[in-house]
């Protein structure tokens, strides 16, 4: 198979399953999971610099509305504001960025598979793009609006950029893709720096490749530094990120550094998850994934009776990635359910290549795609299957209407992040109830302009905390929740909106 040839199937296989994807996908993006927090957290920025409030975020806990925004994930709002600018502020518009970001991460997978001989044959490839986008996790980022999707593009495209013939040119692009991967989220350097180790262990030798990629990393964290330097964000980058309590080393910094009482508690925890339990949670977390490491020790298992087992099949790497990724991420601070896309991608690729491999052993790949036919069946077609049930209940146009009995348009609304987009489309001035943390606004003049909040009730003493006065219900309450037919366990986040209007 030529260059040519190696290229169009590719092309035209994500054609065919990206059409139905994004038909699916774009029908039902309000339908679930509901709008929460980190999706308007991450946006907030592009979705400001759209509407002409400059790079700046009424959402984030540690920065104010007046100054430019700097924390993990860059990347995520910079290439959202482009695309906003061209498809509008909604939620549609917000999620449908991530949808194509999926298919172009599958894409590159699929090529760089191709051109390294490990999945050749629509049947693999379809194989391959069925369990990663219908896998429960990665479902829920795409369709939530997480900013992990950029990631899953950035390493998909260094993935492909390995294996591009002319020397020069590779190393050229892989470090230019480097340079965008402190900007995809700071998680990435642990995740790229594992893959690199293993590469650098099983093929006994040092790849050029990766002194190119390290620089490209270098490179781009200077940039990133520069721009924040000059924008008068460093310190409050530095601080969401590297000294960030989300993860245990932003703990520890912030235990020895800061001396942070709140930390201690933080660091006990995150502690807790270094262990052979938390390995264990994030490992199967996903049934793609344990189906994956399934099909993977049953090849192993085959191939080590067979006399054909190497750590360097597909099998043994993909078995050594199941446990060495998750590892690294938890001894490197943090490994959430979003991250699992670093474990489960790694691991399908390898199964699919590991059945690839045993073709002719009718049973083991009837066997194989039962296990991995059910993982798939488990996220997206569940998922769907469940939302059709209760669709009601997470009707945003609920929401809007509510919003809109509710406000008047001198008001300053503090409101729960599911009233963003509602909020955004009025024209009103909106802060998230994630908006300062708990260390209370920046600005005393803008707590004392907030004239009304829309929140859950059980969220009304942290609007009493952070804004000042006495705050009286006018009686007004949005609940969908009766409207729910099961509470199937969507990774924590309610299936119904549940809003009360108070007013000081």
């Amino acid at each position: 198979m030529n260059r040519r040839d190696g290229r169009v199937p590719a092309l035209l296989l994500i054609l065919a399953v990206g059409v139905p994807f994004l038909i699916l996908n774009l029908f039902t993006a309000t339908g679930f999971p509901i709008v929460w927090t980190d999706e308007v957290m991450c946006v907030d920025p592009a979705v400001n610099s759209v509407l002409g409030n400059g790079w700046t975020s009424t959402a984030w806990q540690s920065q104010g509305s007046h100054e430019f925004w700097a924390a993990n994930n860059p990347l995520y709002p910079a290439l959202q504001l482009p695309w906003l600018k061209i498809f509008g502020v909604s939620p549609v518009a917000v999620r449908s960025f991530n949808y194509v970001a999926m298919l172009l991460a599958v894409y590159l997978i699929w090529s760089a598979a191709q051109k390294a001989g490990w999945l050749c044959g629509s049947a693999w490839l379809l194989l391959f793009s069925a369990l990663v986008l219908s896998s429960e996790l990665i479902c829920f980022i795409y369709r939530s609006g997480r900013p992990d999707t950029v990631g899953m593009v950035v390493g998909a495209s260094l993935l492909r950029s390995w294996f591009v013939e002319d020397a020069r040119r590779r190393r050229a692009l892989i470090f230019a893709m480097g340079m965008l991967v402190l900007a995809a989220g700071m998680q990435m350097i642990p995740f790229v720096a594992c893959i690199v180790l293993v590469d650098a262990i099983l093929s006994r030798r040092f790849r050029p490749e990766a002194v190119a990629l390290a620089m490209g990393i270098v490179a781009g964290g200077a940039m990133l530094a520069v721009v924040f330097h000059f924008a008068g964000a460093l310190r409050a980058y530095l601080a969401a990120t590297f000294a960030s309590g989300y993860s245990l080393l932003g703990s520890t910094i912030q235990l020895l550094v800061f001396r942070d009482p709140a930390a201690t508690a933080r660091w006990k925890g995150q502690l807790s998850l270094v262990s052979p339990a938390g390995l264990w949670r994030a490992m199967t977390g996903d049934a793609a994934l344990c189906c994956s490491t399934l099909v993977l020790l049953l090849a192993a298992i085959r191939e080590r009776f067979a006399g054909s087992f190497s750590w360097r099949t597909p099998s043994g790497v993909g078995l050594i990635l199941c446990l060495a990724v998750p590892w690294t991420m938890l001894l490197a601070g943090r490994y959430a359910d979003y991250y699992s896309w670093m474990s489960l991608i790694p691991a399908a690729l390898c199964a699919c290549a590991a059945l690839k491999r045993h073709r002719g052993d009718r049973a083991m790949v009837l066997l194989g795609l039962a296990l991995l036919g059910y993982g798939a069946a488990r996220g997206l077609p569940r998922l769907l299957y469940e939302h059709s049930l209760d669709a009601s209940a997470r009707d945003y146009s609920q929401v809007r209407r509510f919003l809109a009995d509710n406000i008047r348009k001198d008001d300053w609304l503090m409101g729960d992040p599911a009233l963003y987009y509602a909020a955004k489309a009025s024209g009103i001035r909106f802060f998230s109830l994630t908006y300062a943390g708990g260390r209370g606004y920046r600005r005393p003049e803008e707590a004392d302009r907030i004239t009304v909040a829309i929140v859950q009730p059980k969220d009304l003493p942290e609007v009493e905390q952070k804004v000042a006065g006495s705050w009286k219900s006018t009686g007004a309450v949005l609940s969908t929740e009766h409207l729910v037919v099961r509470h199937f366990d969507t990774h924590r986040l309610p299936r119904y909106y549940k809003l009360a209007v108070y007013r000081k």
